[in-house]
């Protein structure tokens, strides 16, 4: 195989690909090029020559290719390794520097995968989420003739590779062509961009924003479109405006599942179970576009994901406040914190082994499948057949009339049961709006953003409550197994969550006030009148 190298770690630890890519008009000198990189006063140790045969695996609708991202199996004809299958998500393109995440492991089977199910972690859990139970089929085949050479210059490290290609798309063959990618091993990015531009200049190379695969497609015509980025339109049929915003929202569930499974980060968790809220949400808004039973088998699985994920998702919280609130307490009561702490982090790393048997189940997977296809159906006919702009005024007013009532009526004595309603009235106004906002533009942003701020205050206070109860419940159940000094430490950190909320509760009555000034009415009126 190609000499390996580790890749640089990405902002959540996962490797990423840093390369410069040059289309070569001249059909690939590799001599030339180790020569013009020398003359700029480059070190250039040259690797060898080898070939490599790339299988690029996708579903027949090519949802991969669809969202940027790439499967392959590599085959070389040189080195000890066997075969690996490498999956390249979308990625940043900023003239001819590419910056994607890039995932490999050993692939020892004589055949490809057949379903995202066959491959290792963590690929299976990046392509999972965008092909579901759907088979893989072979796309492409590229053959690549590789000349190697290792690069220094400024302290960057760089493999230098001079590759001519040929790749077939289903029983179609490619116009040959030429590139030189410079990728980044070790040091800083700056120093390769800006020999690489010089060495484009001297060489007659032109930038490449595409990857081989995605220019073997452009040769031939075959590039998948882009994603869908419909956007909401007043004329649109209310049916078909609403399977815009689910399929939106389905795609943030795609977007953050990976991180979810793989536990890059916990807002990727916390990202996609707002996502599966905000979709029940879509469905709350816009039932009335639908029959009953045509939405029920989506509600219930889309309810069930977020119960999955939700007490992944309060032990997340629970730990992040330990370690927030911690230093703040006397050092000998944080260190009695510690057997607590390692008693949560045991449950959460037990829970996520729910999640993830959750999340890779057949039905499961077949379930968002089916839903995938649901929200791709256009045209047809519903219980409601007006359009946006005559249903979408009343749906706001609807939800910012309940969340203004309900809060309307929070005093100072009013328990945390109704300002957790008013949470949720609340947040059920915002995501209307969001849903919206490509209707009615600027002015309801105005509102968002209002909404958001309330919502923060409202989100700390209900959490202080979630957790208080979480962690009197666990002490209670675990208290026998819990050092006594770890109990009494706990009811200290209760006492640090108690003033938390308090700071919350006193802050919502400012925040209140500037959400339901006269401002936020005459905002949604002007936006809403304006449209009619």
């Amino acid at each position: 195989m190609t000499e390996a190298h580790a890749k640089p770690a990405g902002a959540e630890g996962q490797p990423v690909e840093r390369e410069i890519k040059l289309l070569d008009p001249r059909g690939g000198d590799a001599p030339g090029a180790f020569r013009a990189l020398a003359a700029l006063g480059a070190q250039v140790e040259p690797l060898g020559a080898v070939a490599q045969t790339d299988a690029y695996l996708d579903t027949a609708r090519t949802d991969l290719a669809r969202a940027g991202a790439a499967l392959r199996i590599r085959r070389e004809d040189a080195g000890e390794g066997g075969p690996v299958a490498t999956f390249k998500g979308p990625g940043i393109v900023e003239e001819a520097l590419h910056t994607r995440l890039e995932l490999e492991a050993p692939w020892p089977a004589p055949t490809p995968p057949s379903l995202a199910a066959d491959l290792p972690s963590p690929l299976r859990d990046h392509v999972e989420p965008r092909t579901w139970n759907r088979p893989l089929e072979l796309l492409a085949t590229i053959a690549t003739r590789r000349e190697r050479a290792r690069v220094r210059w400024q302290g960057a490290v760089a493999e230098l590779a001079v590759d001519v290609v040929d790749g077939t798309v289903r029983g179609a063959a490619a116009p040959r062509f030429a590139e030189i990618e410079l990728e980044l091993v070790e040091g800083p990015v700056a120093p390769l961009t800006g020999i690489a531009a010089r060495l484009a200049g001297s060489q007659g190379l032109e930038p490449s924003s595409l990857s081989k695969l995605e220019r073997v497609l452009d040769l031939l015509d075959r590039r998948p479109p882009e994603p869908a980025g419909e956007r909401l339109d007043g004329a649109m049929p209310f049916r078909d405006a609403a399977l815009v915003v689910f399929g939106r929202q389905l795609r943030r569930v795609q977007d953050e599942e990976p991180g979810t499974r793989l536990r890059t980060h916990v807002e990727r968790l916390h990202k996609m179970r707002v996502a599966t809220r905000r979709l029940r949400s879509a469905f709350r808004t816009f039932g009335a576009a639908f029959t009953e039973r045509e939405l029920a088998p989506w509600l219930r699985i889309v309810r069930r994901t977020g119960r999955a994920l939700g007490t992944a998702r309060d032990l997340d919280v629970l730990l992040e406040t330990l370690a927030e609130l911690a230093p703040a307490l006397p050092s000998d009561v944080a260190a009695d914190l510690e057997p607590l702490e390692r008693l949560v982090a045991a449950m959460r790393a037990r829970e996520q082994v729910r999640v993830l048997r959750w999340l890779t189940s057949r039905s499961r997977l077949a379930g968002f499948e089916r839903f995938e296809r649901f929200c791709e159906r256009r045209g047809a006919r519903g219980p409601v057949r007006l359009r946006l702009d005559e249903i979408a005024p009343g749906l706001i007013l609807h939800a910012a009339r309940r969340a203004l009532s309900r809060g309307g009526r929070i005093g100072a004595d009013s328990p945390p049961e109704r300002l957790h309603r008013l949470r949720i009235e609340l947040k059920r106004l915002r995501y209307t709006l969001e849903f919206l906002e490509d209707v009615y533009g600027r002015p309801l942003r105005q509102v968002i953003r209002r909404a958001r701020g309330l919502q923060e205050v409202l989100g700390t206070y209900n959490d202080v409550q979630v957790q208080t109860a979480f962690l009197r419940g666990l002490i209670e159940r675990r208290a026998r197994r819990l050092p006594r000094r770890t109990v009494l430490a706990a009811g200290a950190l209760l006492g640090a969550l108690a003033v938390r909320g308090e700071d919350a509760r006193r802050r919502f009555d400012e925040a209140w006030a500037t959400f339901a000034d006269a401002r936020t009415r005459r905002t949604l009126e002007k936006a809403l009148t304006a449209q009619i």
